[in-house]
C-alpha cells in the first residue's frame, strides 16, 4: 500500500476556460482569460506570468489569486487581466497566440510550473457600408442585357447610415456581389438582410429574392415573407478555417405573378448590411506614424499624439511610434523626423539637462538640441509667456506641458516658461533627435525676496489659490479685508521658514464683491484686490 500511495501523483492541471476581450492592430485592448485548477493539488502562492507572441505586446497583468488556487473547484475560476497592445502592422486575421506560465515553489506543488496556451483572432473584417462599399476587394457582377451591379445605398440600413443594395435586373437576371477571404479560424458569417420582391404567399416557393453562398454552395433563399413585409433579419453560417468565397445574388424567376413587383409596391431588390465575417488575413495597410490613418504622415498626426498626451484623445497604440509601450514626447519627435526629408544634421545626443524652477520661471539647459520636452506638473498655474528658440511651439493643461520643434530647426538655446500662480514639475522627459528620452536635474530655487504673487483665479467663485515667496525666516500675517475696511478671515498669523507656499481661500459663506489680500511681514506690507463672482 505504501507503494501505491507513493505512486499517486498530486498534480494541478491549468484549462483556460474563456478569453474576454479582442484585439485590433494599432490598439491598447484589456483582456480577462479565465482559468479553473481542474487537477487534484492545490497550488499555494501561485505566480502566473503570460507572453505574446511578435505582434502583442504585454504592458501589465494582474492575477486573483495570490494564496491558495484550490484544486478541482469548477465553481472557483481565476482571472487573468491583461493590458495588451497590438502592433499597427499586424494582418487583420492573424491569430495571436499567448502563453500563461503558473509557477509554485510552496508545497505540495515544489518546483511546480505548467505552460498552457490560448490565441485571439486579431481584428474583426466587418463591411457596415457607412463608407461605400469599403475597402473588401468585391468582384461585382450580374448577368442578362441591361443589368447592374450591387452598390452602396444611404437610404436604407440596418444600423448606420448604409447598405448594399442590388442591382436592377429583368426576369431571369442575377445582381452578385463576391469577395474571397483566407479565413484564419473556424468561425462564422453573420449578416442581415431585406428582400422587397416577387414572393410566395403561402411561403413554399421562392420566386424573387437573395441567394447566399459559401464556395459556391447554396446556404440560404431569403425573400419577401407571406404578409408582403420586408423586414431586416438577421442570419449566421459556420465557417471553416481556409480560403473560401461569399457570395450574395439577387436572383428573379421567368415571369410574373399575382406578388410580382408590376402588382404591388414592392421595390424589386434586395439589400445587405452589418456583414460580420470569421477572423480572415487582410494585410495591414498602416503607414508608421500615421496616427490619424489619413495615408499621410503630416503635422496632423503630431497634434493627434500631443491631444492623446493631454488626455483630449482616446490613445491608439498607432501613436506608440518607438514601441516602448507608452506614448510621450518621445513619439512626436520621432514622427517630426519622418516628416522632414531635409537631411539637416539632427544627430546630436543629449549628455545633461537641467530645469531651474524660481517663483515666477522656468529655465530648461541641455549640452545640445533638443526635439520636445515634457513636463508632468501639479498646482494651480497659468504660463503667461515663453521665450522658446524659433520653430518651438508648446501645448499645455493642468498636469502636463509639451514643447516641441515643430520646424526641426535643431536651434540650441534655452527654453523659458513665465508663469503665475503655483507650479511644481513633478516628471519630466526631454527627448534629443534620435527619440531618447532623458530625464533632467529639477532645481528648485530659493526665493531671494518676500513677494506675494497674483492670485489665480481671480475673479474667483468660490475658492481662490494664494501663492507667496519668503526669502528668510519671517512673521507672516495674511488676512482678508472687505470694501468698509472688516477684517473677514485671517489664513496665516505665524512664522515661516524660507520657501515658496500656497494657501486657498474659500469664500463660500461671502458675499460677491470686492475684498482685500493684506500680507504683513516683520518689515514689509503687501496688498491684492480679489474679485468674488457668485
Amino acid at each position: 500500500w505504501e507503494s501505491i500511495l507513493n505512486f499517486t501523483a498530486y498534480t494541478p492541471v491549468i484549462e483556460v476556460e474563456s478569453v474576454i476581450g479582442s484585439l485590433d492592430p494599432g490598439f491598447y485592448s484589456d483582456i480577462d482569460v479565465n482559468l479553473f485548477n481542474t487537477g487534484n493539488a492545490d497550488i499555494h502562492s501561485p505566480v502566473v506570468s503570460i507572453s505574446g507572441d511578435s505582434y502583442v505586446t504585454i504592458n501589465n497583468s494582474s492575477f486573483t489569486n495570490a494564496y491558495v488556487w484550490t484544486s478541482n473547484d469548477l465553481s472557483n475560476d481565476e482571472t487573468l487581466s491583461l493590458s495588451v497592445s497590438v502592433n499597427p502592422s499586424t494582418p487583420i486575421g492573424h491569430i495571436a497566440e499567448f502563453t500563461i506560465t503558473v509557477n509554485s515553489n510552496q508545497p505540495p506543488t515544489t518546483n511546480y510550473q505548467e505552460n498552457v496556451t490560448f490565441s485571439i483572432p486579431v481584428g474583426q473584417v466587418i463591411a457596415n457600408f457607412e463608407s461605400g462599399l469599403g475597402t473588401l476587394d468585391w468582384d461585382l457582377a450580374c448577368n442578362g442585357i441591361g443589368c447592374t451591379n450591387w452598390n452602396a445605398d444611404n437610404t436604407d440600413s440596418y444600423s448606420g447610415s448604409g447598405s448594399a443594395q442590388s442591382g436592377i435586373i429583368s426576369n431571369n437576371q442575377s445582381s452578385d456581389m463576391s469577395v474571397t477571404l483566407d479565413i484564419t479560424a473556424d468561425g462564422q458569417i453573420e449578416f442581415y438582410y431585406k428582400v422587397s420582391a416577387e414572393y410566395s404567399t403561402s411561403g413554399n416557393y421562392f420566386y424573387d429574392g437573395l441567394e447566399f453562398y459559401i464556395d459556391n454552395n447554396l446556404m440560404g433563399q431569403y425573400q419577401t415573407n407571406t404578409s408582403g413585409e420586408s423586414p431586416w433579419t438577421h442570419v449566421s453560417y459556420p465557417v471553416s478555417e481556409g480560403e473560401h468565397t461569399f457570395k450574395w445574388s439577387y436572383v428573379k424567376d421567368g415571369g410574373g405573378g399575382s406578388t410580382d413587383c408590376d402588382n404591388t409596391d414592392c421595390l424589386d431588390a434586395a439589400w445587405v448590411d452589418d456583414i460580420i465575417f470569421p477572423p480572415a488575413y487582410i494585410e495591414s495597410d498602416a503607414i508608421l506614424g500615421d496616427i490619424n490613418m489619413d495615408n499621410i504622415v503630416n503635422v496632423l498626426d503630431v497634434i493627434v499624439i500631443i491631444n492623446m498626451i493631454l488626455g483630449l484623445e482616446a490613445q491608439s497604440n498607432l501613436a506608440d511610434v518607438n514601441g516602448d509601450g507608452s506614448i510621450n514626447i518621445q513619439d512626436i519627435v520621432m514622427i517630426i523626423n519622418i516628416i522632414l526629408t531635409d537631411n539637416l544634421s539632427r544627430n546630436h545626443f543629449i549628455e545633461d539637462a537641467t530645469i531651474n524652477i524660481t517663483h515666477d520661471e522656468i529655465k530648461i539647459m541641455t549640452s545640445g538640441p533638443v526635439g520636445g520636452i515634457e513636463l508632468h506638473t501639479t498646482g494651480n498655474y497659468k504660463i503667461n509667456n515663453t521665450i522658446m528658440p524659433e520653430g518651438w511651439q508648446y501645448f499645455y493643461n493642468n498636469n502636463k506641458v509639451i514643447m516641441v520643434d515643430m520646424d526641426g530647426k535643431n536651434i540650441h538655446e534655452p527654453i523659458i516658461l513665465k508663469y503665475s500662480g503655483n507650479m511644481n514639475v513633478e516628471k519630466n522627459i526631454i527627448s534629443d533627435w534620435y527619440g531618447n528620452g532623458h530625464v533632467a536635474n529639477i532645481i528648485n530655487s530659493i526665493p531671494t525676496k518676500i513677494n506675494l504673487k497674483e492670485a489665480y483665479p481671480n475673479p474667483f467663485n468660490p475658492s481662490t489659490s494664494i501663492n507667496f515667496d519668503i526669502s528668510e525666516y519671517s512673521y507672516i500675517k495674511l488676512s482678508i479685508y472687505n470694501l468698509s475696511g472688516q477684517l473677514i478671515d485671517v489664513l496665516i498669523d505665524d512664522n515661516k521658514k524660507a520657501g515658496s507656499y500656497e494657501i486657498t481661500w474659500n469664500a463660500f459663506n461671502q458675499a460677491s464683491g470686492m475684498y482685500f489680500l493684506q500680507m504683513e511681514t516683520d518689515n514689509t506690507l503687501h496688498r491684492q484686490k480679489l474679485m468674488l463672482i457668485k
